[in-house]
């Protein structure tokens, strides 16, 4: 092949534009299983729907002596293996990728169907999509990452009814501290919003058994204002604002009714997280969980590893954990 990415050999010009054209036509019919990949990620024979064609591809474009179009196939297919094999989950990035590899698979055929090179002379784009074909199936993709990682928890799962407990426990809590810093699980939103103002929404459990509980009362507002003082945001200022004075509008018409305790419920749900401590009550239930925790047994070492705070840990690190952990589970 000589430096213009043209092949070497003399070949019949009609058989090298039959392969670009059904080439094309291949191209173009991969569309809809990339739409029906986006609705169906786990679907895996569509993957090998895509993987048929690109293996075809990367294979016939070195014989015809197209370098950079079997580069680039090669890239692809390398990624949709690992997919079919399990080793890679699908998820948007993926997805991302793979459309654009076809597309730049598709340009460059066009290209050379009207006698051009491959790619423009001092063009690297062709060289940037590859090393990003390369990062996401190296899993260098916090989503791919995390994809992978849920994707090896739901295999694994099945697998802990043989187990001991001590081993179905730590699994469990592994899966929950997972679930709760794991960024594209959207669940973890509405938790946010159910647990971010736990100790403004204690009061207000109090003053449901008693609405005319003055120190529970002075708490919540005081803590209503230390909040609203600590804001720096307007919009946030005036919901805190908002909250204070229909709290006080109440306090001074009718009381704390079951009426005056719902709006209030409904205000102090849509406020960003208290910044003061939890009420007693509360503090008390986390004391005693620490106690306990502190009173259990030593753990095993795979026990420790299992039982280490992960909020600070890479995605990289968590995935490659979840995957110890998978081997530990037929040692006997």
């Amino acid at each position: 092949m000589d430096p213009n990415n043209t092949p070497t050999i003399e070949l019949d010009d009609a058989l090298v534009q039959e392969f670009i054209d059904e080439a094309m036509d291949t191209l173009s019919s991969l569309d809809p299983q990339f739409v029906e990949l986006e609705k169906n990620p786990e679907e895996l024979t569509i993957i090998e729907t895509i993987f048929r064609p690109v293996h075809s591809i990367k294979g016939n474009s070195g014989f015809f002596g197209f370098g950079q179009i079997k580069q680039l196939a090669h890239e692809l297919e390398t990624l949709l293996d690992l997919i079919r094999k399990g080793k890679l989950a699908v998820c948007s990035d993926v997805i991302s990728v793979l459309l654009s590899g076809m597309d730049a698979l598709r340009e460059m055929f066009i290209r050379v169907k009207q006698n051009e090179t491959e790619i423009p002379e001092g063009d690297t784009s062709i060289e940037q999509l590859i090393t990003k074909v390369k990062c996401v199936a190296q899993g260098n993709s916090e989503e791919a990452t995390w994809q992978q990682i849920q994707l090896t928890l739901d295999v694994l799962s099945p697998l802990l009814q043989d187990q001991s407990d001590d081993i179905s426990m730590q699994f469990a809590e592994l899966k929950s501290q997972l679930h709760k810093i794991n960024p594209l699980d959207k669940s973890n939103d509405d938790d946010a919003a159910n647990t971010a103002n736990q100790p403004l929404m204690g009061y207000l459990k109090t003053l449901e058994a008693n609405p005319e509980d003055n120190q529970t009362i002075e708490k919540l507002l005081e803590t209503l204002r230390v909040d609203q003082e600590a804001s720096t945001v307007q919009e946030i200022i005036d919901q805190y604002t908002d909250a204070i004075e229909t709290m006080e509008v109440f306090l001074n018409t009718v009381g704390l009714d079951e009426l005056g305790l719902s709006v209030m419920e409904d205000k102090i749900m849509a406020l960003p997280a208290s910044a003061l401590a939890e009420p007693e009550a509360a503090t008390q239930v986390t004391e005693q969980a620490a106690q306990k925790e502190q009173a259990s047994t030593t753990p095993t070492p795979t026990q420790k590893n299992l039982q280490s705070p992960m909020t600070s840990i890479k995605p990289c690190v968590l995935a490659n954990r979840v995957l110890t952990i998978s081997s530990n589970l037929w040692v006997t």
